[in-house]
């Protein structure tokens, strides 16, 4: 979804939902980041984006998917449990005029499984 980040786990899956959160906010900051500058050549650029609000378009996605689920746990704590999946979900940063988008892809996903660890 646009600006909406999921992950769809099964319940057995050995990393906790909170873990993969922390991991999707750390990706959506780097992406951000690098969408944003154009690059990430050194450690204090994954963060540049931090400040960056998160856009309107995100969070409404992120309620309809909660109003969707019948679950205001998503929408408090971006995790909710569905059949026998974890949801998680993080609204995202979006860069209106960004510099690049080439490997943002990879970015979301290596940064993902490195803030999840």
């Amino acid at each position: 979804m646009y600006g909406l980040y999921i992950t769809i786990q099964d319940k057995k899956y050995p990393t906790t939902p909170n873990k993969i959160r922390n991991g999707m906010i750390l990706a959506s900051t780097a992406a951000a980041s690098k969408a944003s500058i154009g690059y990430l050549k050194q450690k204090s650029d994954i963060t540049k984006s931090q400040k960056l609000p998160v856009s309107d378009i995100s969070f409404n996605e992120l309620k309809k998917l909660s109003a969707y689920l019948k679950t205001e746990k998503l929408l408090e704590t971006g995790i909710c449990s569905y059949k026998n999946f974890d949801i998680i979900t993080i609204p995202t940063k979006i860069i209106n005029k960004p510099k690049t988008l080439v490997g943002i892809g990879d970015t979301i996903s290596s940064f993902s499984i490195i803030g999840a660890v």
